[in-house]
Parts: structure tokens; sequence; C-alpha cells
């Protein structure tokens, strides 16, 4: 039997997957790789599944190779008509590397009283509150437009990249680095600032002599970490990786982002939970990197005897999740950007391809 159309989705969590097996580790388990990388043409920092998929690194498409070419006069035009490139102009190299990139395409259609009606009877809608959201059915989100209605959707979409190191002019001679020559700034911040700042931000109660399993207790919005955590080989790191995983769980209450696995813990739910529990362990590798945190031993580790098991579990998850996993990677970067303060929370919607 012919199996169905691979969608989108599929092949994201293909690619993750294929890391993982390649790697032996979940690529959030290496913060040293996850700095965030950026897109060459554009300067703009990869969001939500992309981090983890992508090496920090600085990558470009095809089209957009072709167009820094063009801009900078590598290519050969007669009579309006393309004709050749200089030695200058870069090209691809044998071995590329081609990573697939996410991005959401938004779709937005005209809509009609009766078909929302169809599925709220009951509901008022005033078309006069331009604007307002009205509800969703499936998919779609239905808000009101100009005296009427529209609905809209994002649909997945991706792209490929490659890393500049596999662009080449005739020389042999890589894509320069945008970070050797100034363009782009890489700064990292320390983690006792960026922890310390969050919890007084947000008004966090914290013990930071708690003897037990470090936590983070809803009810309270109180932080639990562990003192005697700060003892041995990476210490510090160690320490700050578990900090990082409760306050990524602690992004999640009522009043910050309000996620369903803080707001009404079930641990009898062992699915819920772990949705929740990934979340704060991506959230917890993020900041590591932001950070310079690179011993990334969290709290969410000490519920396995080894790694090998860590691993085997959270791959299997993985994959029953599928497209799912994409969401609550979306949802671990807006809690790693709530703590780090970075306002750029969303996952671009523009194709950076530009079709």
């Amino acid at each position: 039997m012919a199996e169905g159309k691979r969608t989108v989705a599929d092949i994201i969590i293909d690619r993750f997957l294929k890391d993982v097996d390649e790697k032996e580790s979940m690529p959030w388990q290496r913060p040293y790789e996850r700095y965030n990388a950026f897109n060459y043409f554009t300067k703009i920092p990869y969001r939500g599944i992309n981090r983890l998929i992508l090496p920090f690194g600085e990558y470009i498409t095809k089209n957009q190779i072709q167009q820094y070419n063009k801009e900078k006069g590598y290519l050969i035009y007669e009579n309006g008509k393309f004709v050749g490139t200089k030695p200058e102009a870069y090209r691809f190299v044998k071995g590329i590397q081609w990573i697939p990139v996410v991005f959401f395409k938004r779709e937005v259609k005209d809509a009609s009283i009766e078909e929302f009606a169809e599925e709220y009877p009951d509901r008022v809608v005033d078309l006069s509150d331009d604007g307002r959201f009205v509800g969703r059915i499936g998919a779609w989100s239905y808000r009101v437009h100009k005296g009427g209605l529209v609905k809209e959707r994002k649909i997945l979409r991706y792209y490929e990249v490659a890393d500049r190191k596999f662009f080449q002019n005739a020389a042999g001679e890589c894509l320069p680095s945008r970070i050797e020559t100034g363009e782009v700034k890489i700064t990292k911040s320390r983690p006792k600032d960026v922890l310390e700042s969050y919890i007084e931000r947000e008004g966090i109660s914290v013990d930071y002599k708690y003897a037990g399993t470090p936590s983070y207790v809803p009810d309270l919005d109180l932080i639990r970490l562990n003192p005697y955590m700060r003892d041995g080989d990476n210490a510090e790191d160690k320490w700050f990786s578990v900090a990082f995983h409760e306050a990524g769980h602690s992004t999640g209450a009522k009043g910050r982002l309000n996620r369903e696995g803080v707001v009404h813990v079930n641990k009898e739910d062992e699915d819920k939970y772990a949705q929740e529990e990934v979340i704060a362990e991506i959230c917890c590798c993020l900041c590591c990197a932001e950070t310079g945190v690179y011993t990334f031993n969290s709290s969410g580790m000490s519920d396995y005897d080894n790694n090998i098991a860590y691993v085997q579990s959270w791959k299997k998850r993985v994959k029953d999740w599928g497209s799912k996993f994409i969401y609550l990677v979306s949802q671990a970067d807006k809690a790693f950007n709530f703590i780090c303060q970075d306002p750029d929370n969303e996952i671009p919607d523009t194709n950076e391809e530009g079709a």
C-alpha cells in the first residue's frame, strides 16, 4: 500500500529525530550548539523549533545567495539578460547540507455570519467592533473586519538553508562571516543576572536553602532550589541548569503565559505532565545557551536512571506527538523570551525565500 504524502511536520520531526540518533542525545541537552542561529541575508535570528534543528551558525537559502551575488555585482548581464558569473561569485560546494526551516504562512478568507452561526447558533456577533476575535472553528480563527467576518489560519511551511561555510568563490574562499566583520554582534548575559532579574521583575518567591528535590510550586508561586547542587564538577553550571528549568515552569503561571500544565497541574495525566516538562527542558536549554551555561543537568533529568533512558523516552514522546511537538517548542521559546525579556517571542510568519 502506498504511503500518504509526507506533511511539513513529518519532514521537520524526521530531521529532528535524525539529529537525536546521530548525537545520541536530545538537541536541548547541547546548549553550546543552541545559541541563536540567524539568517545570513536578513540577519534575523531563527525561532521556535528552528532553534533546536539549527546549530549556531549563519544560514542562507538558494535564492538569497543569488540575490547576494547580484547585489555585490558578481553576476554578469548582457542586454538585461543573465549570461554568467564572475570568479568572485559564491556557489554552494559539493557535500552541502541543506536543513529545513519552519515558518507559518497566514491565510485569510472572507467568512459569513451563516457559516459561523452553524457552529455558534446562540452567539451574537457585534459587527461594529472591528478586529474583535469572535470564535474558532477547527484551525480557523474568526474575527470582525469592516462590518463583516474574516477567518484566518496559520499554515506550516518550510524552506531549506545551509551554513555560509558551504558557499565558496572560485578562489575557495567561504562567504565572509557577518560576525567576524562585526555586522552581527554576539553578546551573552550572566546567568545570575538573568535569573535574578526575572525573579525580581515577576515577584517570585525563591527558597535557596531547600534540601529536597528542586521544584516550582504554582499555588505559592515559589521556586525551590537545593544549595548542595553547587558541589562537585561543573557545579555552577548544573545549579543554573536546574534553576532555569524551574524558572521555565514558573513562566506558565496564570498571570504570565497561562499554560495548562502549570495552571491545572495533574501528574496523573502523564502526557500533559510530559508536555509541560519538555517545555521547561527546552526553555532551560535556551536560557543556558543565552548565558554561556554549557553543562545541561536539569531537574527534568532526575526521573531517569541514565542518559540512554532519558533520550529514548523523549524520542518516543516526540514521535507520538508529531506536529504537536512543534507547538510545544514554540511554547518553550515564549517561556525563554519571557525570562530574558526578548520582545521577539513569536515565530515569524514570513517566508525568507519570498514565495
